[in-house]
């Protein structure tokens, strides 16, 4: 499969964008950038190395409210059983 290559204005568009949000927002996306599938919100706070959940559910909620982040299908978590919300860039 061919690797996609990302046009300049996307990466511009992204560089300028984490300027414009907090420190563990910026975390969050570029992760939630890097995973490129959808992730859950414990899959995030794994892959950033944090001790708590709340550490990553309000930002997560806020890049969805400001777009950046989209959600999609969610699945059931092998943790809690529960249905939990996936995201993707």
């Amino acid at each position: 499969m061919k690797k996609k290559k990302i046009h300049i204005n996307s990466k511009l568009s992204f560089r300028e964008l984490q300027e414009t949000l907090g420190k563990r927002q910026g975390a969050i996306l570029q992760a939630v950038t890097r995973m490129k599938k959808l992730v859950t919100d414990r899959q995030v706070k794994n892959l950033l190395e944090l001790d708590d959940m709340n550490a990553v559910r309000p930002r997560i909620s806020e890049l969805l409210r400001l777009g950046v982040l989209k959600e999609g299908t969610p699945v059931k978590c092998p943790i809690t059983g529960r249905k939990v919300r996936r995201v993707k860039r």
